[in-house]
């Protein structure tokens, strides 16, 4: 026959504001006989369900979608934290999980370490009840190492993350390992006086001590346990406690201190329906009275074992049932929002769509008003520019014509001069060979006058009025030999004196000509140009 002795753990720790309803792990169950050791959490108590969960879950799933719209990640994995219990609740495990893992996605966002353990615990646990310890154990180590990083210290988590451990190895049958976790659970209970804990605790680690075969620790740690339920005046510890004692007393064949234990705790058992407790507590006293060898209260107790056997499985399938209606009740709601969600895709994706085609036409209407602004503009900035440039070149020729007038004028002027200094030094020749003397005097007036008439023909003030011609009118003359290749030099700069509009009588001093000369060479010159009689020969060279 199996034997069976409960455990108490309670997790009670404050975490602070936000987690004051995080719900521990709660009555912790442990079943031993001589070829195992496992820790099996309590049976969940039976729920009325009704609409009240359905409409809870349902309310915290829309805020959690409104959070996530405003992209507040802490405030998300707040709701996410408590659909996750709702939903273990009624032992809808995948959709726990599912919600466990959405809120350590927003804690990570928002980068809140204390609440991301807090939901590496939750997904912990309910791999410890679904078996899965060594995945929890995983968690757990994860757990520990963000709460190194955390810069305050909080021992109360610690202490959360050591017990889950403890539990996981108890599990997992290493004894040594949960005694290890247990251990610090411990410290950390007397450390901050939770009395109610460090009971919790004792029943633990005395059950670890009872596997281990040590039985007088064993029965040390249940007493300790028991003296501080007494103290706090904790009824159900107390009950539990008495009947970790008696099962040792089985052990250790004590079976009158076994019975009198056992006896002393039914009776609260009754009173609270705590139907897990009653049925241990009946089989091992059936196996006492088997051993004595009192077959009528063996089968007395057996009987009262299998009533509450049947009562415990009614009640688990009573809650079994409970938690399909709550399930099915959920799963129809979710349909319907499904449903409801998806017309509102529907309708928000022809708004969009509508949307989008007001957003296309009112930007390509201002798109076509930006490139017309543009193009106009631009048509605008180009014609101010060409009359800009129109107004420059006029500024520009302007300036150039009254600098070649003025250069003209310079160059006439000196032209003129020219001539008046030839004249003049024509005039002293001429006066210097009327004058009458001796010989000696004669001879030297007359050396006076070949220099004078030397210097009226190779004057450098010629070859100077030459060179500024050149300079002024090299246009002009590149023009002319262009359109006349025929001209000689001579002609040349016969059109060159005419164009600076000199009479007949200073061209022909510059030229040292004569005026009749002068009036030849500009009938042969209108013939080399090929103009007619009443053609002006100054105006046909100003055009040029």
């Amino acid at each position: 026959m199996r034997i069976f002795f409960l455990v108490f753990l309670l997790m009670r720790v404050a975490f602070g504001q936000i987690y004051e309803n995080y719900s521990s792990l709660g009555w912790i169950r442990i079943q031993i006989n001589s070829s195992n050791f496992r820790i099996i959490p309590n049976e969940i108590q039976p729920v009325d369900v009704d609409t009240d969960r359905v409409s809870v879950i349902h309310r915290l799933k829309e805020e959690q979608q409104i959070y996530i719209l405003h992209n507040n990640f802490e405030q998300s994995g707040e709701v996410c934290l408590k659909i996750a219990r709702e939903y273990s609740l009624i032992n809808d495990l995948e959709d726990a999980v599912h919600y466990y893992f959405e809120a350590l996605r927003s804690f990570e966002n928002c980068r809140n370490a204390i609440k991301l353990v807090v939901a590496l615990h939750g997904i912990a646990e309910l791999n410890i009840e679904s078996g899965n310890q060594e995945i929890a154990i995983q968690y757990l180590q994860k757990s520990f190492r963000v709460l190194s990083l955390v810069t305050r210290r909080n021992d109360s988590l610690i202490a959360k993350t050591n017990m889950l451990m403890g539990i996981a190895y108890g599990y997992l049958e290493q004894a040594d390992s949960a005694m290890k976790y247990f251990d610090r659970v411990l410290d950390y209970a007397k450390m901050s006086g939770d009395n109610e804990m460090q009971a919790g605790i004792r029943n633990n680690i005395g059950a670890i001590y009872s596997k281990l075969g040590r039985l007088d620790e064993a029965r040390a740690s249940y007493n300790e346990a028991l003296t501080i339920f007494k103290n706090i005046g904790h009824e159900r510890g107390r009950a539990v406690s008495l009947s970790n004692l008696a099962y040792l007393s089985l052990k250790e064949k004590k079976y009158s201190e076994a019975i009198a234990m056992y006896e002393e705790v039914i009776p609260y058992f009754l009173i609270n329906n705590d139907l897990a407790y009653l049925e241990t507590s009946y089989s091992n006293l059936s196996e006492i009275y088997s051993l004595v060898g009192n077959e009528h209260l063996e089968l007395q107790y057996l009987k009262l074992y299998d009533q509450a056997k049947d009562s415990l499985k009614s009640s688990e399938m009573k809650q079994l049932m409970l938690e399909k209606e709550t399930r099915d009740e959920l799963q129809k709601k979710e349909n319907q929002m499904q449903l409801i969600e998806a017309q509102m895709k529907i309708v928000d994706q022809q708004n969009r769509i509508r949307g989008f085609f007001q957003i296309v036409l009112i930007a390509g209407i201002v798109v076509i008003s930006i490139i017309g602004f543009l193009i106009f503009r631009n048509m605008r900035v180009s014609i101010k520019n060409e009359e800009l440039k129109k107004n420059l070149l006029v500024v520009e020729k302007q300036r150039l014509a009254n600098e070649l007038t003025y250069k003209s004028k310079e160059l006439e002027n000196f032209a003129i001069s020219v001539v008046e200094k030839n004249e003049f030094l024509e005039v002293l020749r001429q006066e210097v060979e009327s004058v009458e003397g001796t010989n000696k005097d004669y001879e030297k007036l007359v050396e006076i006058s070949k220099s004078i008439r030397h210097n009226l023909y190779i004057d450098r003030d010629k070859q100077e009025l030459h060179t500024r011609i050149n300079e002024l009118h090299g246009g002009f003359l590149f023009k002319l030999n262009e359109k006349h290749p025929d001209l000689s030099k001579s002609e040349r700069k016969l059109c060159s004196l005419i164009v600076l509009d000199l009479s007949s009588k200073d061209i022909a001093a510059l030229m040292n000509i004569s005026a009749e000369g002068v009036k030849k060479s500009r009938y042969r010159l209108r013939k080399k140009l090929q103009l007619e009689s009443d053609d002006s020969l100054n105006e046909y060279l100003a055009l040029l």
